[in-house]
């Protein structure tokens, strides 16, 4: 958010927000239970936020990059229902929501926008959520790497190339899916010529292929695109 601010706005952003506390890999930030009492906002590195459920069922709800803010599960009654976890070393900014309020008295126009990128935020995992509960296993997986190819690149990332900073098991949790199945499909992409895989790290070689998958369920010839556009 910070990088979007007016340098007024900033300077009054970075009064009230704790900069750079360093995290380690598998640092809880918060546990689910505990009070809600600020935000975070991912400076650098990769966290998942999930869930227990009563029958001990852990369900990933959610990655969150640099540039992105975390923290906004349970926001209307002040506990968490989740935890938050570093997947790798990094670290965060966090904002007391006490300073929300001596922020609105310096700048009101701020305190709107920060409201409108929780909004945002809140929107598009629901939407996320929504749509890949209707879909194929092939095309949730392209919708997740086009989602996050969109997601780094607004962070100054290129937008072809992908950090697989979590695990294929918490892909397979988050997705609903089985990590065989991620493993499969993405064997299947490289061998397309999609993408290339190099370690942990993703470059989507075809990305207008990949696209096509994420909303269709298949790649559509010329011709089929012709046909669904007209």
């Amino acid at each position: 958010m910070a990088h979007t601010l007016k340098n007024n706005s900033l300077h009054a952003f970075s009064a009230l927000v704790k900069h750079a506390q360093p995290v380690k890999r598998k640092q809880e930030l918060f546990r689910a239970g505990d009070r809600f009492d600020r935000l975070y906002f991912v400076r650098a590195g990769l966290f998942k936020s999930y869930r227990l459920h009563e029958d001990g069922a852990l369900h990933v709800t959610g990655f969150h990059l640099p540039g992105e803010m975390m923290g906004l599960d349970n926001m209307n009654n002040g506990i968490h229902s989740e935890y938050l976890e570093a997947l790798d070393t990094g670290s965060v900014c966090e904002l007391p929501l006490a300073s929300i309020e001596d922020l609105a008295r310096v700048d009101a126009a701020l305190v709107i926008q920060l409201m409108r990128t929780i909004s945002a935020e809140v929107s598009r995992e629901k939407d996320m959520m929504y749509l890949l509960g209707k879909m194929g296993a092939e095309q949730k997986l392209a919708n997740f790497l086009i989602d996050l190819s969109n997601r780094s690149h607004k962070s100054g990332l290129d937008r072809h190339k992908i950090h697989f900073g979590m695990t294929r098991a918490d892909i397979a949790n988050h997705l609903g899916m089985a990590v065989e199945t991620i493993s499969r499909i993405l064997q299947g992409l490289r061998d397309q010529g999609i993408l290339t895989i190099n370690n942990r790290d993703i470059e989507l070689t075809q990305r207008d292929l990949l696209e096509s998958i994420a909303q269709h369920g298949s790649i559509m010839s010329t011709s089929q695109k012709n046909r669904a556009n007209a």
